[in-house]
């Protein structure tokens, strides 16, 4: 252990007005009855009275410390910022402030493996899926525990992702299924001066993206196979749900880019470049693709037009001394025709 984290899990959970189930979720959280545990919830400006509700129980469990913004960021990423860069807990974990904790040794169990597996940086577990106010009402759709949703995605993985299959798992299918809130040794991050990142703007798939980033850090990771520790609620008001429309394009898009800036692009293309330009060119053709097949609907014109500025920038940046070419022609010609037809 690092000789300046104590014993101990830091538990961040971002909030914004989920009084309706953020009761639920703490409760789950202050009963897990492993030690040292510290609570940061992270209030984005919520107007439900959330505030309100915490500032009491803050007052009252001195284990939870309340951080409030100022304004609504829109997103979980200055939450999971901030308590990356402050944590002095050996771990580290997040749970959304609409899910809870399956049972009260879920902590401990991870903690306990990290014990075991010194090489390990982080440590996911398997989800129960469950729809509204019960926990009962099991979603049918996934088969209630992922990772084996079939209904959303055509992937069942009973062991952790390397670098290569995660990377892999996004360039094909973009939102890998299931979140990012597993287990971190805390040293991970702080050996690697490395915290939460908002990149490019993305804030729909944020833990997404960040998978993608710690992978790129050599994180290595396992799984705890059958243990499903946290029962993850789906509901109409889900940030994944509310924000589909407007995000999903933009989120897929700079899920690209970071593929092709972080990693060797063979192992998900399963293309040799022999270029950085026929890198770059591949990478065009990929977002000129997916701006192509999305959706046109009034919520995404604005989204889908800003993609195609970025792209072209993008273009000018990597391409400018290949102009003339004909492929580099065709693709500007492509993002141009695109902004002008929305």
């Amino acid at each position: 252990m690092s000789e300046y984290l104590k014993p101990g899990i830091t538990v961040v959970v971002p909030t914004y007005n989920r009084m309706q189930y953020l009761a639920q979720c703490l409760e789950s959280v202050l009963s897990q009855d492993v030690g040292g545990l510290k609570v940061v919830v992270v209030d984005d400006a919520s107007t439900d009275g959330t505030l309100e509700y915490l500032r009491s129980l803050e007052a009252s469990d001195s284990r939870i410390t309340l951080v409030v913004n100022s304004f609504n960021t829109g997103s979980m990423n200055t939450a999971m910022q901030l308590a990356i860069d402050s944590c002095d807990t050996e771990f580290f974990t997040w749970i959304g402030s609409d899910d809870l904790y399956l049972r009260q040794d879920a902590l401990r169990i991870v903690v306990e493996q990290h014990g075991k597996q010194k090489e390990i940086d982080y440590i996911s577990f398997d989800l129960k899926f469950f729809h509204g106010e019960d926990v009962a009402n099991i979603c049918n759709l996934c088969g209630s525990v992922w990772p084996k949703e079939h209904g959303m995605y055509s992937i069942e993985r009973a062991e952790a992702y390397s670098a290569e299959t995660y990377a892999q798992c996004v360039y094909n299918y973009f939102c890998p299924p299931f979140p990012w809130n597993g287990v971190w040794k805390t040293a991970f991050f702080k050996k690697n001066n490395l915290t939460w990142i908002t990149y490019m703007g993305n804030v729909w798939s944020p833990d997404t993206m960040n998978g993608l980033y710690f992978f790129s850090k050599g994180m290595k990771t396992t799984h705890l196979v059958g243990t499903p520790l946290i029962y993850y609620r789906k509901h109409k008001g889900q940030d994944t749900v509310s924000k589909y429309k407007g995000q999903k394009i933009r989120s897929d898009i700079t899920l690209l880019y970071a593929l092709y800036e972080w990693f060797e692009p063979k192992i998900f293309t399963m293309v040799e470049f022999h270029s950085e330009y026929e890198k770059c060119v591949h990478l065009l053709e990929n977002v000129l693709k997916q701006l192509k097949t999305a959706e046109m609907t009034k919520l995404d014109k604005a989204v889908l037009e800003d993609c195609a500025v970025d792209a072209l920038m993008y273009m000018w940046k990597h391409l400018r001394l290949f102009m003339h070419e004909p492929k580099v022609k065709d693709l500007e010609s492509g993002f141009k025709n695109y902004i002008q037809l929305c």
